[in-house]
């Protein structure tokens, strides 16, 4: 189980320069409202004992003295002076309470357990270590603590056998039979009883503090390993936790040997895991090359090398595969779960220029479970996440490079670009389509969205054939974020986190982005149907993203059928004989009113 985990430091000297620790600590949080008890999302940052909360991650980069906090029953802030923080234990959410000095109590939610455990963790350290001096400044109680390359391996893995144990209590659901429902976290206090801290102080904020917010992690696994791919930031280290624990039980895991030699620290080790799919245990000798950065001594790229066939053996077979694509009609997409929504006005895109690296913000974001179509088996989840949504973005699905010389990422290179503009041109998707507007005016819907577009690929640009709530007709392949778009549903919670897109200058208007993809019946990829919202959001109905794959399905059908129609309908000369009948084709208008007659 995970409690017999252990880690062993090799003796090999340690050479690199100790960093003091951060009391600072950030990123999206639910809060629970006095009066209706609803919950809404803010952006919070920890100082030390302080805490501050804004509207947006853009708002604490830009106006940091906008901060407004209720610390009492009836008086406002712009901070809040924190004294304990309480820890509630529930199978479904990952709640949390945290108290001012005024004795008010803000109860939070975070999006995952280790999400909730760091701030948890984090703000017990800034209670204990930290105090607001006589001109409202926070302050040490002591001299600075430091951290070293060796405290990141014992944080390392006492956080992932902590998530572990608390993955499978869940699984157990036993975590609400455990002790007491509410206890007081101190930094002294155990992620779970189950798994013993490690012989050192703080060893969370250590391992964070080891790191640099920016932090890069890489990963050499292949596809069928489900915590494979690049994650960015220190949200993106906690993401990788929180896939490999939602993936494996941790059996044991040790260090050999940790060599640092100039800005490059190489650790060596054992660990075995237990995949909680299908059983099969994975036991792998892993290497990990952490780049140092040359000015603070903190980790600005870490490299996970694991054994790529061992692991591609243990993970095989624990994905569903989908079912082919079903052909639907209109009236056959389920509409009893879309709300009476009225979308709001249009909003301008933001323009095309190129951002400094100060302007991209760094919060956390949000990983996925990938979600099939509505035919396919659905995928597993934790019993403490609701049924039916999708608490995560999608993973990569290929490597990211950097060819054209932005900020941000080059889009995944498109195949069969001469037959897909050939398909583009014949099936008339190369001028704006009103008949389409319909069905993006249900994609908003159905995923409460203000803005949506039928987007066909051209060659360099996208193209926007029908839409709502988005000014302008065309954006750059190499910024338009349905580039992204391949052959399976993608799906961003917080693009201003996301690798993907966090430097992308439309990233400023777009926080939410979904988008399925566009694919005639002989599967050529034609474009993409998206949605997106000015905010970011926790998680996504599985039922709203089928619902949207069947749209896109049934703007495929229609454009086909109208094409088929206009060929059969084309005069036909004949040498002798009289000309065949045909049938007569119908307008758009007409069309139109079909696909309006729904009952």
């Amino acid at each position: 189980m995970a409690s017999e985990a252990c880690a062993t430091i090799g003796a090999a000297p340690e050479t690199s320069r100790p960093v003091p620790l951060t009391t600072r600590w950030e990123g999206y949080l639910q809060k629970r409202s006095d009066w209706l008890k609803q919950w809404e999302a803010f952006y919070f940052v920890l100082h030390g004992c302080a805490l501050y909360c804004y509207l947006s991650a853009d708002e604490a980069r830009r106006s940091p003295e906008s901060s407004k906090i209720k610390h009492g029953a009836f008086s406002f802030s712009s901070h809040a002076v924190l004294q304990h923080v309480v820890s509630i234990n529930a199978l479904a959410d990952h709640d949390f309470i945290v108290e001012t000095t005024a004795g008010k109590p803000l109860f939070l939610r975070a999006k995952t357990e280790a999400a909730k455990q760091l701030w948890m963790h984090m703000t017990a350290c800034g209670i204990a270590d930290t105090t607001i001096d006589s001109r409202g400044r926070v302050q040490l109680r002591g001299p600075p603590r430091q951290a070293t390359v060796a405290d990141v391996y014992l944080g390392y893995e006492y956080l992932w056998a902590s998530l572990s144990a608390l993955e499978d209590e869940a699984r157990e659901k036993v975590v609400a039979l455990k002790g007491a429902p509410r206890h007081v976290v101190q930094p002294s206090t155990p992620v779970t009883p189950a798994v013993d801290a490690p012989p050192i102080d703080h060893p969370l904020a250590r391992l964070v503090s080891m790191c640099r917010p920016d932090v890069a992690l890489r990963t050499n696994y292949h596809a069928a390993v489900p915590f494979q791919g690049a994650y960015s930031g220190l949200p993106g280290l906690l993401e990788y936790l929180t896939k490999l624990t939602r993936s494996v039980v941790l059996l044991t895991f040790a260090v050999n040997d940790l060599r640092v030699d100039g800005g490059v620290a190489v650790a060596t080790g054992h660990e075995s895991m237990q995949v909680r799919a299908t059983g099969k245990v994975l036991r792998q000798d892993w290497r990990h090359k952490l780049h140092l950065h040359p000015v603070d001594g903190r980790i600005v790229r870490w490299e996970v090398h694991g054994d790529v066939d061992a692991s591609t053996l243990a993970f095989k077979g624990s994905v569903a595969t989908g079912s082919g694509a079903q052909r639907d009609s209109l009236s056959t997409i389920k509409l009893d779960h879309l709300p009476s929504f009225d979308p709001q006005p249009s909003w301008q895109m933001h323009a095309f220029d190129t951002p400094s690296p100060d302007d991209v913000a760094q919060v956390p974001r949000r990983p996925r479970a990938e979600s099939p179509p509505a035919a396919s088996t659905p995928p597993l989840h934790s019993p403490y996440v609701e049924p039916g949504m999708i608490t995560m973005s999608s993973p990569l699905q290929a490597p990211l490079h950097f060819k054209r010389g932005n900020l941000w990422p080059d889009p995944p290179l498109l195949p069969a670009g001469s037959v897909r503009l050939a398909r583009t041109q014949q099936l008339d998707l190369t001028r704006p389509r009103d008949d389409l507007e319909l069905y993006v005016n249900l994609a908003c819907k159905t995923l409460r969205c203000a803005a949506g577009a039928v987007v066909i690929f051209g060659a360099t640009s996208g193209f926007f054939v029908a839409k709502q709530g988005i000014q302008g007709d065309a954006v750059p392949m190499e910024m338009l974020l349905e580039a992204h778009v391949g052959t399976e549903s993608l799906v961003v919670l917080e693009t201003t986190a996301d690798v993907r897109f966090a430097a992308n200058p439309l990233v400023a208007d777009v926080q939410f982005f979904v988008g399925v993809p566009l694919r005639t019946a002989d599967n050529v990829l034609l474009g993409a149907l998206s949605v997106r919202d000015v905010a970011p959001r926790g998680s996504v109905r599985e039922a709203d993203l089928a619902a949207l794959l069947q749209i896109a399905q049934t703007i495929m059908n229609r454009v086909e059928d109208i094409q088929a129609d206009v060929r059969r309908s084309a005069p036909t000369y004949h040498t002798r004989g009289p000309k065949p009948p045909g049938p007569a084709r119908r307008s758009y208008e007409q069309q139109r009113a079909i696909d309006l007659d729904i009952d």
